[in-house]
């Protein structure tokens, strides 16, 4: 995943309304012509932030969810968020 060389402040962004999120992990914004892919979870969490961007309850639902360590949770939430926020989906 690309890292950003500048810390970016992560509180409750959501993601971009205008993109298009298909059940194959697909997402297309048409406001740039691109498109990526995500894995399940990162469609998972996609969702999630398309109805909720109260990150912290984001991150809950997946400890709940995935019976996942809270701290990782917060590591990968924050490294997919960066990677959001790099390519322009926040």
């Amino acid at each position: 995943m690309p890292r950003s060389s500048r810390k970016i402040t992560l509180k409750n962004m959501s993601i971009k309304e205008n993109l298009s999120l298909n059940e194959s992990g697909f997402i297309f914004n048409p406001t740039t012509g691109e498109s990526y892919m995500v894995n399940p979870t990162g469609l998972y969490i996609m969702h999630l932030l398309k109805t909720n961007s109260d990150h912290q309850q984001v991150k809950q639902d997946l400890i709940d969810r995935f019976s996942l360590d809270a701290m990782q949770v917060e590591k990968d939430f924050r490294e997919f968020m960066n990677t959001l926020e790099y390519f322009q989906l926040i």
